[in-house]
């Protein structure tokens, strides 16, 4: 659940955002607070909290309050200005995660992730300055895409390991993002969902 905020949070040690999950706080839940000026959740509020996604990534990724504005018009510009300005204040390893990226690939035009993948991003050096942001975004995406790829592969393996194991009929589908898709008997559900439940961990 939430999977790109979660590794955010822990290559930047972004403590607030740590605590936050420790808590069992649904991190879009305050992030959406602090946009709207209201509670929001994903049952209650579908919309704004695909909204509140959408920019959390996008501030991954460089991006300002005006991202915010085009994301959701509804929003004023001074009411995402003044959103953006909170969200820094609570989650400082957004700004500094893109910030940090950009001094990398400028001093290296590399960068590696969490598992030591590394990716050349030539184009940073671009005398186009769209270009060479461009790069930066891309190497800012990696950082996180990457390690979140590496953890399904990981996470596909435990669990086709352990079907096997088992001697189970299930097998695994298709992959959506960060979700994993089987097809088993039904007398086989209840030992698949215990098996399928802590994939990631570890």
């Amino acid at each position: 659940e939430q999977e790109e905020p979660r590794i955010m949070a822990y290559i930047n040690q972004d403590r607030a955002m740590l605590a936050d999950f420790a808590a069992g706080i649904p991190i879009y839940a305050p992030l959406g607070e602090i946009i709207y000026g209201r509670p929001i959740s994903k049952s209650g509020d579908p919309t704004q909290w695909v909204h509140t996604k959408t920019f959390f990534l996008a501030l991954c990724y460089g991006a300002d309050y005006k991202k915010l504005h085009e994301i959701d018009p509804s929003i004023p510009l001074d009411q995402a200005q003044e959103g953006y300005i909170r969200l820094m204040a609570r989650y400082p390893g957004l700004l500094q995660h893109y910030r940090s990226t950009v001094r990398l690939l400028r001093a290296t035009g590399q960068v590696r992730d969490y598992f030591q993948r590394r990716r050349l991003i030539p184009k940073v050096y671009a005398m186009s300055r769209w270009d060479a942001e461009a790069g930066y975004r891309e190497g800012a995406n990696f950082l996180i895409q990457a390690p979140a790829a590496s953890v399904m592969k990981r996470a596909m393996r435990r669990v086709w390991d352990q079907l096997h194991a088992e001697h189970l009929q299930a097998r695994i589908l298709i992959t959506i993002y960060d979700e994993l898709v089987l097809e088993c008997p039904d007398e086989e559900l209840d030992r698949v969902a215990a098996i399928m439940y802590p994939m990631t961990e570890g």
